[in-house]
């Protein structure tokens, strides 16, 4: 299903397509959505769909069964038609029409958000240099930066993750008797809370290492940063809204208005990198003067600052404005399908077995091959490196979570998830998925009345009920 800006003329799809955008879409697409709403009048040549009785929008009967609604939608109105969704008198283009509105040259969701609220002025407000409409360096970044050295981001990120599940699950968790009181049964009320901290923690240690992942307002930053530009569109308006908020939203669509959020996140990366960067160069010209070779920071932060010449930094602002927006195309989406994903794993627990089992074998026959290569160097009388330490044998390696392709179908179908950052997202993805089964022999849905609607939730949609995880014993 395809939602439309509300301003869409007549019933001629192509004229509309600039403004259509997948209906299951995440915190930043409906905020701006709902500003379009609110300064845009609704077409009524197109069919409004009936109203079910006792409600007062389609919020409800959307949320309760999509596929039912949707069918009795198109059955009254056809392949298109409104609906009062989200806060706004959305047109929705269905069935057939759907691959009209994508096979269209013409169709771009990019431009219609930059048309629409000029979301581009807010990024570029915050970097001094790669501010071309045509420029690809952020993608260029997460492809050289992130991607290209997954294989050693994903034993930090795998560490953080434990750390920050143990200790979230402590702080967030309450302990219930299970029935037969031979497991640990906790209840989160909040899972969001701790993936949250937990994405957050691993993030912040790739891109702006372990010192400054230390400083609790960058881990804020990383949490908060995309909800509290989400907030700057006017997410959460009324549908009709008032003059005064009209004019209130336009105030807060200024990039360079004080009051945009993006500045204050901006200056927290600012003021807690700044004096780690002058104590790095400190230690590499002390390291050239010397003539020693300098251990160089293995994060996102550094080979930004060592490529300051190839992408034309213009200071430390520069480099850290870059890096918000890393974060702001990064944490948040994965902290929702993070959480997602548990959801799932509640919904269908048949898979958690077969996910630990397929986490077994492929850590198994890691420690049997390198207990070969190592009994092999021993055998020719070699010395065995550091990178063969049995304490390693059944780490969870960049090379272990490719091989789990159990794991990876389920997230992959759960997700269907591709952006230029989806390789560590999905990295990330598959390794929350496998400390989860690896530590949990169940995951249950606090109230089951809500499975259907967690497994129909829109990313950003806080789910209003929690989950039991039952420590393995």
């Amino acid at each position: 299903m395809i939602g439309l800006v509300s301003n869409a003329s007549g019933l001629v799809v192509s004229e509309a397509l600039r403004a259509a955008i997948p209906l299951g879409i995440g915190l930043a697409s409906a905020a701006y959505l709902t500003a379009k709403a609110v300064s845009s009048k609704p077409n009524t040549s197109i069919p409004m769909v009936s109203l079910r009785a006792g409600d007062s929008t389609h919020d409800n009967e959307y949320n309760d069964d999509q596929d039912e609604f949707m069918a009795r939608c198109e059955e009254e109105c056809g392949p298109v038609f409104r609906v009062l969704y989200m806060n706004m008198d959305m047109t929705v283009v269905s069935g057939p029409l759907i691959r009209e509105v994508f096979m269209n040259e013409t169709f771009s969701a990019g431009d219609s958000i930059e048309e629409l609220v000029g979301l581009r002025s807010f990024f570029t407000s915050i970097i001094k240099s790669n501010r071309d409409v045509d420029s690809r360096t952020i993608h260029e970044i997460v492809r050289d930066k992130v991607t290209l050295n997954l294989e050693m981001f994903t034993p930090r990120i795998v560490s953080q993750l434990v750390n920050n599940l143990d200790g979230k699950l402590e702080q967030l968790g309450t302990v219930v008797s299970d029935e037969n009181e031979k497991a640990t049964r906790i209840l989160v009320e909040s899972p969001l809370k701790m993936l949250q901290e937990m994405v957050a923690g691993a993030m912040a240690s790739v891109f702006v290492g372990k010192e400054i992942a230390e400083n609790r307002e960058v881990i804020e930053t990383f949490i908060y940063a995309t909800m509290d530009f989400a907030k700057a569109f006017g997410s959460g308006q009324p549908r009709k809204a008032t003059l005064w908020g009209k004019l209130s939203n336009k105030t807060r669509y200024n990039a360079h208005n004080p009051l945009n959020p993006l500045h204050k996140h901006l200056r927290v990366l600012v003021n807690a990198a700044e004096p780690v960067i002058i104590e790095r160069r400190r230690r590499e010209a002390e390291a050239i003067e010397k003539n020693i070779e300098y251990d160089r920071p293995d994060d996102v932060l550094q080979k930004l600052l060592d490529s300051t010449d190839k992408y034309g930094f213009v200071d430390i602002e520069d480099v850290c404005g870059h890096i918000l927006i890393l974060i702001l195309a990064s944490v948040h989406t994965t902290t929702d399908s993070s959480t997602n994903l548990l959801y799932y794993l509640a919904a269908f627990p048949q898979y958690i077995e077969q996910l630990n089992e397929e986490r077994k074998e492929v850590l198994d026959l890691q420690q049997r091959t390198r207990e070969e290569e190592r009994q092999a160097l021993i055998n020719k009388n070699e010395v065995i490196p550091p990178e063969l330490d049995p304490s390693h044998d059944r780490d969870m390696t960049s090379a272990a979570v490719k091989k789990m392709v159990h794991m990876d179908s389920f997230v992959r179908e759960v997700f269907r998830h591709a952006c230029p950052g989806r390789f560590l997202a999905i990295q990330e993805l598959k390794t929350i998925g496998m400390l989860f089964v690896e530590r949990f022999s169940s995951l249950e849905i606090q109230d089951p009345s809500y499975t259907k609607k967690a497994l129909r939730s829109r990313m950003g949609t806080p789910m209003s009920t929690g989950l039991y995880f039952t420590k393995r014993t």
